[in-house]
């Protein structure tokens, strides 16, 4: 469920970015990188490249813990690219690979959520004149967000200060070559936490409320 939105839904509040966290495999030598996908299964948000992508991770032994929520019949469902059985199958089967269908509370949610380094956002077109609430989620949870050049979800986190990597088009093999550069540029994207500022943008109360319970803000 969309939990966020822009700043004209609403007054703005102020920014709860945070700079403590580290991405995983800069400190105490190299570890698996949480990665994600999270909010509804819908072919408009890039589900579809998951398998490949998967598999070139698997096939580089690149060092990935792979943290899905996944609906399998919306999958399905699919109209111009449908998930085969067998796609639905492999991921299910694979030891790198954690599915969830849903989460019974918000506070599941954000917490599962906070437990990525890295969200994927490899939304089609559509999303060069619309947002997604994901994108703010993740700058709140300060986890590095993978968006397509040009897209919505770009423009807010560059008008955040948020660091972000970006992909030139929706391709298992451009998703994985931004997943390797995490690598490479995450100290200074670690950097680029210290000043980010969501304070432009409306976040709702659900968000800022389990941020203070789980003390990562500030309670007033």
């Amino acid at each position: 469920p969309r939990r966020c939105r822009s700043s004209s839904a609403g007054p703005p509040v102020a920014s709860t970015a945070r700079a403590h966290r580290r991405p995983r495999g800069v400190e105490d030598g190299p570890r698996k990188i949480r990665v994600g996908m999270m909010g509804a299964t819908r072919e408009d948000k890039g589900y579809g490249v998951l398998p490949d992508l998967i598999s070139l991770a698997d096939d580089s032994n690149f060092p990935v813990e792979w943290r899905l929520q996944f609906d399998k019949v919306q999958a399905r469902g699919f109209r111009e690219k449908p998930f085969m059985q067998a796609d639905i199958d492999r991921l299910e089967q694979d030891p790198n690979v954690t599915i969830r269908s849903g989460f019974a509370t918000q506070d599941e949610y954000y917490r599962a959520f906070a437990g990525l380094d890295v969200v994927l956002l490899p939304y089609s077109d559509r999303y060069r004149s619309s947002s997604s609430g994901i994108i703010i989620e993740a700058i709140e949870l300060n986890v590095l967000p993978v968006v397509p050049r040009g897209s919505t979800m770009e423009e807010i986190a560059l008008a955040a200060g948020a660091p972000y990597l970006s992909i030139d088009e929706v391709t298992p093999e451009a998703i994985f070559a931004a997943l390797k550069q995490y690598f490479i540029d995450a100290e200074d994207l670690l950097a680029m936490w210290d000043t980010s500022d969501l304070s432009a943008f409306y976040v709702e109360a659900p968000m800022t409320d389990f941020l203070k319970r789980e003390g990562l803000i500030a309670s007033d």
